[in-house]
């Protein structure tokens, strides 16, 4: 019995070591366990933050894709707008310009008239008589037009002739034309 005795305390011997080891590894799996649960509790705050912040910075991109739509559009209104008030600005400068070739061809007439008749109305009544009135020479004038755009042509700077009698003075290349017609070069 002694043997069988023996035998028993050394079975329980082996089951208590394998039962204290059994128990350490238990411990260590607890306490792993313990660590695993709040790494995954962290990444997954970690998780839903990013998520969210992704979500976040994908709208945002959204937004500033849609402004940056916005943008490209306004500036390319704007650069229509500034070709057409370009294009606006020339045409007024054209028009200015032709204004103001009348205008000094119309001075140039009335001051010449103006001459014309203060000579006339300083010469003597008797000289007058005496001096009998011959037609001027016919003299050439050149004069040169801006260039004009027709819908179909464009005509260039032209000769116009004028004959000058002490009384009158007459065009013959330029009669008087309806308003908004052009004649053509001869």
């Amino acid at each position: 019995m002694a043997d069988d005795t023996q035998l028993l305390e050394q079975r329980v011997d082996k089951q208590r070591s394998k039962m204290e080891e059994a128990s350490t590894v238990l411990t260590m799996t607890r306490s792993r366990l313990d660590e695993v649960a709040g790494l995954e509790s962290s990444s997954g705050k970690d998780l839903e933050r990013l998520s969210a912040a992704a979500k976040d910075a994908k709208e945002r991109a959204k937004q500033l894709r849609q402004e940056a739509d916005e943008a490209k559009a306004r500036a390319q209104v704007a650069a229509r707008d500034r070709r057409a008030a370009e294009q606006e600005l020339s045409e007024h400068e054209r028009k200015r310009s032709k204004r103001q070739s009348k205008l000094a061809k119309a001075e140039a007439a009335l001051a010449a008239a103006q001459a014309t008749r203060r000579v006339e109305e300083t010469a003597s009544p008797a000289k007058k008589a005496a001096v009998r009135k011959v037609p001027a020479k016919k003299t050439t004038a050149t004069k040169a037009s801006p260039a004009r755009k027709t819908a179909a042509k464009t005509t260039t700077a032209r000769k116009t002739s004028t004959t000058r009698t002490p009384s009158t003075r007459t065009s013959t290349a330029k009669k008087a034309a309806p308003r908004g017609t052009t004649r053509k070069a001869t």
